[in-house]
């Protein structure tokens, strides 16, 4: 099963910096949740903010398939940065 949360967004310090950081992670998120429910988890994985790069590349992808669905119809979408 995976879980996803928003708890500690925007909270650098909840950043690992290091391995050691990292296996402190499930300390640092405890006062968002409850004991009993944190005590289910083995893992904790944190994902890092898209960059702008990312993001153009993942609207690139979406651009692609839109465009597979307008050649079809003889129709072309161009988007310039």
């Amino acid at each position: 099963i995976i879980a996803t949360s928003n708890a500690g967004f925007g909270n650098e310090d909840l950043m690992g910096k290091d391995e050691k950081e990292d296996k402190d992670i499930m300390k640092k998120i405890a006062p968002y949740f409850r004991p009993e429910f944190l005590n289910r988890f083995n893992a904790v994985i944190e994902f890092s903010h898209l960059t702008k790069e990312d993001l153009k590349q993942i609207v690139d992808l979406m651009l692609g398939e839109v465009n597979k669905t307008l050649a079809k119809k003889g129709l072309d979408l161009v988007v310039t940065d």
